[in-house]
């Protein structure tokens, strides 16, 4: 077993803390920026597209183009939108910004 000066021990147990430093301290920052990206959560980004394609044939009744076609095609994607969207009915306002900007 060797023995160390304690000027030897302190150069390399800072060399030890430096070497550290380079490889921990990126590693730790990219965990955190993983772990604070927060991804939507099953069927929400689905939800969205709903609501999407509802606003569409909403517009489309409204411009005057009014068949009954459409507004049967309007009154079934409502039922799929209420459907694929019931999970997320009393989610959080903020949260729901959030998971919107991941499915975008």
């Amino acid at each position: 077993m060797k023995i160390f000066s304690s000027r030897q021990f302190l150069s390399i147990f800072c060399q030890y803390i430096y070497t550290m430093k380079k490889l921990l301290i990126p590693a730790i920052l990219f965990s955190l920026v993983i772990a604070s990206c927060k991804s939507a959560p099953e069927g929400f980004c689905d939800c969205m597209e709903k609501g999407k394609e509802l606003d569409k044939q909403t517009k489309i009744i409204l411009q005057g183009e009014a068949s009954l076609e459409a507004k049967k095609k309007m009154v079934e994607i409502r039922k799929e939108k209420k459907k694929v969207c019931a999970p997320f009915e009393n989610s959080n306002g903020n949260e729901m910004r959030e998971w919107r900007k991941a499915c975008d």
